[in-house]
């Protein structure tokens, strides 16, 4: 699994993302991995070294992978791809193996007039923006609106919980999307709904820490309760789902 690390620094490098500084180099964890079980720990002495992979990990999701406009597109592309299908006769199983030429191919000619719409708007970098973002109620104010025509709403714990349950599935989005579409009068390219995941699957894994002898001394979340309770809250100030739009329906 070594490419759990090297995607990081990779990502990092590719998107020119400068706003956290990568903690050292991928060589720098090697010389303290350490087996234990069945599962893989650390010397407790890289306690910092992993602290610090473990806050550039959060960063590069929070603030890369799951930003609002990147998870606007990818929602894009999973819509188009399930339009498409509607009306073609391959299966959806099969997209798996194919690969990023087949699938540009058969977006770019699709029968199916919103795959090819959603299609174009991804490639030509139309892509929708922010209207309605709906967040826990006491991180209402995490939300950056920096002057744009954004309504921020609030979401009990239970509506949180019974968000991620319901659209845990793309099809819920796309039932919801298309409520949207038929009650706002605008086409299905029009509408997109993310969801952030669950905050707790975005706090990085608990690692296991052994000492010079392999003696297991707990782990890193035990011996540093604050930090991880310091993740879980800015995860938690970080969920919400949003609604995306070419044009204002609210």
């Amino acid at each position: 699994g070594a490419d759990k690390l090297a995607y990081l620094f990779q990502d990092q490098h590719m998107t020119g993302y400068d706003a956290v500084a990568p903690p050292g180099s991928i060589d720098s964890f090697v010389p303290y991995i350490i087996p234990v079980g069945d599962d893989i720990g650390a010397e407790e002495k890289a306690e910092d070294l992993l602290k610090s992979l473990q806050r550039f990990y959060f960063e590069m999701y929070t603030h890369v992978y799951l930003r609002k406009q990147c998870l606007a597109v990818g929602r894009m592309l999973q819509k188009a791809l399930e339009f498409h299908l509607r009306e073609s006769e391959t299966e959806a199983q099969e997209i798996w193996h194919k690969r990023e030429g087949w699938i540009d191919t058969q977006l770019e000619e699709s029968s199916n007039l919103t795959a090819r719409r959603l299609y174009e708007r991804i490639t030509s970098r139309d892509t929708v923006k922010a209207a309605i973002v709906y967040k826990p109620e006491k991180y209402m104010t995490a939300e950056r609106l920096a002057g744009k025509s954004i309504a921020v709403l609030p979401l009990s714990e239970s509506e949180q919980t019974q968000l991620l349950h319901t659209f845990s599935s793309p099809l819920a989005l796309t039932s919801l999307e298309e409520c949207l579409t038929e009650a706002y009068n605008l086409p299905h390219s029009g509408i997109i709904v993310t969801i952030v995941p669950d905050p707790k699957k975005l706090v990085p894994e608990d690692i296991q820490l052994v000492d010079n002898a392999g003696n297991v001394r707990g782990t890193l979340f035990e011996r540093l309760p604050r930090f991880y309770e310091g993740l879980l809250e800015e995860a938690e100030a970080f969920f919400d789902l949003s609604n995306f739009d070419g044009k204002d329906f609210r």
